[in-house]
Parts: C-alpha cells; sequence; structure tokens
C-alpha cells in the first residue's frame, strides 16, 4: 500500500461532462491525482478517494484527509445550478459536481 505523505483537494464546482478539462500534477510538487465527479462536493470527493484507493493507497490512515471529505458539503448542487438559471433539470444532463485530490505518496 502507498501511503499519503501530503495532499491538496481541488474544488472544481459544477460543470458540464463535455466542458470538464480535467487536472494533472504538471509543474507541481505532487504525485498523482485523482478526480471524483457527484451531485455534490462531498459526493465528488468520495468519489475521488475511491479512485485514489483502487490505485492501491492507504485512506484509512489518513485521518486528516478522510474527516475533510468527510465533512465536505453534500448539498446538490447540480439541482441548486439549475434553479439558478431558471432552467429545468434533465436526467440525461450530464452537469457533475467534480473535486480532485492531488497526493505525494511514500511507500510503507
Amino acid at each position: 500500500m502507498k501511503r499519503i505523505t501530503e495532499y491538496e483537494i481541488l474544488d472544481h464546482g459544477v460543470d458540464h461532462s463535455q466542458y470538464f478539462r480535467g487536472c494533472g500534477v504538471s509543474f507541481t510538487k505532487y504525485d498523482d491525482v485523482a478526480t471524483g465527479h457527484g451531485r455534490s462536493l462531498y459526493e465528488a470527493l468520495e468519489n475521488a478517494l475511491d479512485e485514489l484507493q483502487g490505485r492501491g493507497y492507504e485512506i484509512e490512515s489518513n485521518i486528516d484527509l478522510v474527516d475533510e471529505c468527510a465533512n465536505a458539503n453534500d448539498n446538490d448542487d447540480v439541482k441548486r445550478s439549475f434553479s439558478d438559471t431558471g432552467e429545468e433539470e434533465q436526467e440525461d444532463h450530464e452537469l457533475y459536481y467534480y473535486a480532485s485530490i492531488r497526493v505525494i505518496s511514500g511507500n510503507s
């Protein structure tokens, strides 16, 4: 398992799946990045944590990261983005809330 020694959470907000540019680690001090999506910041971060865990990162031992993700806003920001524009939400809208977690890993 890879141990996370440092991390950065990036809140990208709501975007259409066709237009979201993604997130990388070029020109940063970080080794890897996982981007998640959902209907809220909380769901997007949970998705990103699952992605990191799937890549072999030790998530449970990093209490600060887990707590920060667990305390994230769980409001349905995708639905609110529609109400702000006055449009009606469609089932196939392809709008998602995006968040990324960049990490520096150390071997354990």
